[in-house]
């Protein structure tokens, strides 16, 4: 199994547990959480502190089975 298969269309909390980013306890919480209050599991994540944005970006995209780019590496213009 190729390493990027590992990842492909896993949720996102068990994608960032195969990456060593958080453990099970911090799937949990954030389940829990969204539960009650709605959200997404990353934005959670991140709230509760346990990962940062590019981490929870980095996740999506091996996910997806593509490459997280930044729009500052993209070239994109930003909007003035």
């Amino acid at each position: 199994m190729d390493e990027d298969d590992l990842y492909r269309n896993k949720p996102l909390g068990q994608v960032l547990k195969l990456m060593e980013l958080i453990n099970e306890g911090h799937v949990q919480e954030a389940l829990q959480i969204q539960r009650k209050q709605g959200g997404l599991i990353g934005e959670i994540l991140v709230g509760l502190g346990y990962v940062v944005r590019d981490e929870v970006l980095l996740a999506l995209a091996a996910q997806k089975g593509t490459e997280a780019v930044g729009l500052d590496e993209s070239g994109a213009d930003p909007a003035p």
